[in-house]
């Protein structure tokens, strides 16, 4: 049984969704479950998720409610022991999973944080490359952490829902150095567009 969930919450990203389950699919770690809140979209997003064969998969539309309300459907329906987030417009090291994974399954009272890299556009990264430090920053998107006594994100916060959430976690903080997550920079970004 699998011991990770990627929660990826999604709202009108067809295209960028595509790559961020590709970034998904390639990881080093394989044993891990999918869960794919559809927030409500009104592109082509349904349509590519009746796509995904794969069992690992799990995906639920909602009413489109915001993705504070997604996070809070993710969280209710994981079932494993561990999960990570993952914006569906972002994507991930090929070897974050298997990073995480090893520095928090010896810690069951922590979380682990990642490093991420902003970019703006795709053809200018190498998301297995080596970043400098003046490059990377800490960021909510690149946790993973034990899924138990989790608080809901606040509904009501049109920004910043992420940094309260983390701020409520009952888990210890363990910074891991590797640059596991890449943010990507556009207009159509969740943290821009709030419901």
């Amino acid at each position: 049984m699998s011991e990770i969930t990627v929660l990826v919450p999604t709202y009108n990203r067809c295209e960028l969704l595509k790559k961020c389950v590709n970034s998904i699919l390639n990881q080093t770690y394989q044993d891990f479950k999918v869960f794919i809140v559809d927030d409500g979209s009104t592109d082509d997003t349904y349509d590519y998720l009746r796509t995904i064969l794969d069992d690992r998969f799990k995906c639920l539309i909602i009413g489109h409610s915001g993705v504070s309300e997604a996070r809070n459907e993710l969280l209710h329906f994981c079932d494993t022991n561990i999960a990570c987030f993952q914006d569906d417009d972002d994507l991930m090291n090929r070897h974050r999973l298997e990073t995480q994974y090893n520095i928090i399954k010896d810690n069951p009272d922590s979380y682990v944080i990642g490093n991420c890299r902003i970019f703006r556009d795709e053809n200018d990264i190498d998301i297995n490359e080596k970043v400098k430090s003046e490059d990377r920053q800490m960021g909510f998107a690149s946790m993973m952490f034990w899924n138990k006594d989790l608080p809901k994100f606040n509904e009501d916060l049109k920004t910043g829902e992420d940094t309260v959430w983390c701020k409520q976690l009952k888990q210890k903080r363990i910074e891991c150095q590797a640059v596991n997550y890449y943010i990507r920079y556009h207009n159509n970004r969740l943290g821009a567009n709030k419901k």
